[in-house]
């Protein structure tokens, strides 16, 4: 191999600082146009161009973009430039998503979506300039010790809020999760990353946006499979056209994933997390309220028509009208709503854990007096610590020996998902037919 070929290979990127000074509008989407004279204007003008920009620090970075902190400098309105290398966008072909992702939030405008305030390019990159939101990933929250449940009602809700938005104007997200979730200075959440949505043929309005000729960019072996592994739905990883109701089952592993801090999918690889899913083998903790574990239950369902607010007849109200939402949570626009105040149980909650370990150690029972909701929040709370609950503490509360984890049993996951779904010849049977995971977040691309 060529030495000096060799070399170039390895040369750091460009800096962003340092690309070319021709700078110019995107192309203009079909239906997209500039700010006509009295609509409400962005915080960053129309015709923005890096230079109007002033780069403080790195916010984050994924295979072919980075997000970093800048400043527009006539206002000092603080915003999230999202820089896209061209060169790797157009290596890993994903030129459409990129589309896409600029399409929905241009349209598609919610309350509770990060909002897109300008967009531009230069020779080597493509940007987004995007609203700022200094609280952080919703994952971070809830990340092994999950978030208070009135608080993941709300949560929910609000994320119930932008997919009703946006499957009523034909987009599927196929990407919700926690990480995909933001929050503001005042804690009320904001959907991003809308690249792996598939916008549904339900006008030439859509079928213009997703392609000039009215062809799906997205059309190849694997158009489908498309998400996080942990949160695919069993129609995604077996490639098969999905709609709205595949996001009712990511639905179900992000309420899971809030209460829990844990995913319901987890196997030792991608592919044992895809068994797992085909066969519905998940498991719920000791001490599981009973009110969300329903609607967990019934919108992880293998058949698309048979979960919540995906049967034939059924909106998302149905959803919205479970008995685990309070009546706080069925108000509309819940992003100017007050977050839910904890509740006496939620705030002790954590010094009770604590104190019923301490009292497992001088007492063979729990207290008569004690509630069960009270018992079982216990048991939920010392469930998700670590180490794991002792033996006295489970004797005190009467529970038993411990469950045994679920083991990743192929024989064991064939035979599930045999007897709860016809045999279909998309499903990945092999190892080698699943497409890898690309991305530090596991988004399968």
């Amino acid at each position: 191999m060529d030495t000096a070929l060799l070399l170039k290979a390895y040369q750091p990127a460009t800096r962003w600082s340092e690309r070319g000074c021709y700078y110019r509008q995107w192309r203009l989407l079909p239906y997209e146009s500039s700010p006509k004279e009295g609509e409400e204007r962005d915080p960053v003008p129309y015709g923005t161009t890096l230079q109007s920009f002033e780069v403080q620090d790195l916010l984050g970075e994924g295979n072919y973009s980075q997000v970093l902190h800048a400043q527009l400098r006539s206002t000092r309105q603080g915003i999230a430039l999202k820089i896209i290398e061209k060169a790797k966008l157009k290596r890993y072909k994903k030129e459409d998503e990129v589309r896409c992702e600029k399409w929905v939030l241009t349209k598609l405008r919610h309350p509770s979506m990060v909002r897109l305030y300008a967009s531009f390019q230069d020779q080597s990159a493509l940007y987004l300039a995007l609203e700022l939101l200094p609280g952080g990933e919703l994952w971070a929250m809830a990340h092994k010790q999950g978030v208070r449940p009135s608080l993941a009602a709300f949560y929910t809700a609000q994320m119930l809020e932008v997919l009703q938005h946006l499957h009523d104007n034909g987009v599927v997200h196929r990407d919700v999760k926690p990480e995909n979730v933001l929050l503001t200075a005042d804690r009320h959440i904001k959907v991003i990353d809308f690249g792996t949505a598939k916008l549904l043929r339900t006008s030439d309005r859509h079928a213009a946006a997703i392609g000039e000729t009215g062809t799906d960019l997205r059309a190849g072996k694997f158009k489908e499979f498309v998400g996080t592994p942990e949160y695919m739905s069993p129609e995604a990883i077996n490639n098969k056209d999905a709609d709205h109701r595949a996001d009712l089952w990511s639905l179900g592993c992000f309420v899971y994933m809030l209460l829990t801090g844990q995913p319901a999918f987890k196997g030792g690889s991608d592919y044992l997390t895809f068994k797992r899913t085909l066969a519905r083998k998940f498991r719920f903790p000791e001490g599981m309220p009973a009110a969300p574990a329903d609607l967990i239950d019934r919108l992880l369902v293998l058949d698309p028509k048979g979960r919540l607010g995906g049967r034939e007849g059924e909106t998302h109200e149905a959803l919205r009208q479970h008995e685990w939402f309070s009546e706080a949570c069925r108000l509309p626009n819940l992003h100017s709503v007050p977050l839910p105040i904890a509740t006496v149980q939620e705030m002790t909650i954590v010094e009770a854990a604590t104190e019923a370990q301490t009292l497992a150690k001088m007492f063979p029972k729990a207290p008569d007096e004690w509630s069960t909701s009270l018992r079982e929040a216990i048991i939920f709370e010392l469930g998700k610590r670590a180490p794991p609950m002792d033996q006295p503490t489970r004797d005190f509360f009467d529970l038993g020996p411990p469950l045994e984890p679920i083991k990743d049993d192929l024989e064991e996951f064939e035979q599930a998902a045999s007897d709860a779904t016809d045999h279909d010849p998309n499903r990945v049977e092999d190892e080698t037919d699943a497409p890898a995971a690309n991305g530090e977040d596991g988004t399968v691309v």
